[in-house]
């Protein structure tokens, strides 16, 4: 039993440690991609 709390717990542990990490990533990309539109949007017009 406790072997399998200790891995739980790493488990979770690396949930909080990745998520936030993901989470930042996908904001990144959006202000790019959203910076990419406006820059493509004001060369077109």
């Amino acid at each position: 039993m406790q072997y399998n709390e200790v891995t739980s717990t790493e488990k979770k542990g690396m949930t909080y440690r990745v998520v936030p990490i993901f989470e930042r990533s996908i904001i990144f990309q959006t202000s790019v991609n959203a910076n990419v539109l406006t820059k493509s949007d004001s060369v077109i017009k």
